[in-house]
């Protein structure tokens, strides 16, 4: 057990707590088309369309996205104006390139094959679902993570608190500003011990959200939405640190801040990146991992906004490791924070409780609880994917989005 002091990381100069009038965002432009909201611009090689939204606006565009079994569903592009025509064309065109890209790995086939690893096995084999479940509890007992609340870093900070107590000291604890939201974003950094510019993501958004009209701040437990991914990410880590693993590459876990209004945390953590020149390697997102909605142990493998090659690993990694039955769907643009780091060049996979014509229909309300329904087992095959896949990205020279090792 160590005891250190929690670093902060800023990616602005100042946040206002004023609400503007408008947020201008990024979409699917059939969702905006079905929540009727007017679309300035739209690009048809994207399927992706510009909007700007009011509150009222942003409430309803979260409730077609629920509809469709959607987390957030969209990309806050700004909080208080309009992009310019320059800005646009450097959006729409980002997206463009990575998504030409991903079809020409999908058209040539590679197919990463990992190796059985003895070390990841026993890794795999300690994860824990009551260790998952007892972190749901905790999480989904706080009233509210709402990134809007005034207290909205009570529950951001008695996790940092919590990892700082539970994790050794080599595991650097990071409370990230942003100038979109005054909750923070948590950042937990193990040193690779090799190439430690090269960073291996693992994430999950930590605030939740139920929109009332009649309650302006509403219990909002967030048990599956995201408890349950950032439950994995947590038992991740305390793999790893039971373990003693040394990455080669450095590893970086995410509790991202304000996903449910637009990505916020993790747009700002991407964009702050790929401004530095960072080497992300690849990303994985885990967001909504214990309703087992097509089945115990079937989990969907993403295939919009994600690397081909990327997904293929990790379904190999299922193969070797983990044992569930993989099938595939698609959640559209900004469904969780992957769309952020995948907008921004960066390789992403998202595996998924179920297919999105089987989502949980109590996200986003009141009843996202712990129930009958919950499936531990179901979670726990997320954290044991997540254990391979950072053991086995983070110690070998295979790059996702590559066709061969270097």
């Amino acid at each position: 057990m160590s005891i250190f002091k929690i670093t902060t990381v800023s990616l602005c100069l100042s946040f206002s707590l004023a609400s503007f009038a408008q947020k201008a965002i990024l979409a699917d432009q059939l969702l905006l088309d079905q929540a009727g909201i007017k679309v300035i611009y739209a690009d048809d090689l994207t399927g992706l369309a510009y909007a700007e939204i009011n509150d009222q606006e942003e409430g309803l565009l979260q409730k077609y996205a629920h509809a469709l079994g959607k987390c957030g569903g969209f990309e806050a592009l700004s909080q208080d104006r309009s992009l310019s025509a320059m800005e646009l064309d450097s959006v729409f065109f980002s997206v463009q390139v990575m998504n030409t890209k991903m079809m020409r790995l999908a058209s040539q086939g590679f197919v990463p094959q990992p190796e059985f690893s003895e070390d990841i096995s026993t890794a795999v084999a300690m994860v824990s679902k009551e260790r998952i479940k007892k972190h749901v509890e905790w999480l989904s007992s706080f009233h509210s993570r709402n990134h809007k609340r005034s207290n909205a870093n009570e529950p951001i900070q008695a996790v940092a608190d919590y990892l700082v107590a539970n994790l050794p000291s080599n595991y650097e604890v990071s409370l990230i500003d942003h100038s979109s939201t005054r909750q923070k974003s948590i950042r937990v950094r193990l040193q690779g011990a090799v190439r430690q510019d090269e960073i291996v993501v693992l994430g999950g958004h930590i605030d939740s959200i139920v929109q009332s009209i009649f309650d302006p701040d509403p219990r909002s437990p967030g048990a599956d939405d995201n408890a349950s991914g950032s439950a994995d990410v947590m038992e991740t880590m305390f793999i790893l640190a039971e373990m003693g693993f040394q990455p080669a590459r450095s590893l970086e876990f995410f509790f991202y801040a304000g996903e449910e209004s637009g990505l916020l945390g993790s747009a700002e953590i991407a964009e702050s990146y790929k401004n530095a020149g960072k080497d992300v390697v690849g990303v994985m997102q885990l967001d909504m991992t214990s309703f087992a909605g097509s089945g115990e142990l079937v989990f969907s493998n993403m295939t919009d906004f994600t690397d081909p090659t990327l997904r293929s690993f990790i379904e190999n990694l299922n193969n070797l490791y983990v044992g569930g039955t993989v099938i595939h769907s698609k959640c559209g643009y900004g469904c969780s924070d992957h769309a952020s780091w995948y907008r921004r060049g960066y390789p992403t996979v998202m595996p998924f409780e179920s297919h999105m014509d089987d989502y949980n229909s109590k996200i986003h309300s009141k009843n996202d609880i712990i129930d009958s329904n919950t499936n531990f087992e179901h979670a726990a095959m997320f954290a044991k994917l997540a254990v391979s896949y950072v053991m086995e990205l983070s110690s070998n020279s295979w790059r996702p989005g590559s066709l061969a090792t270097r």
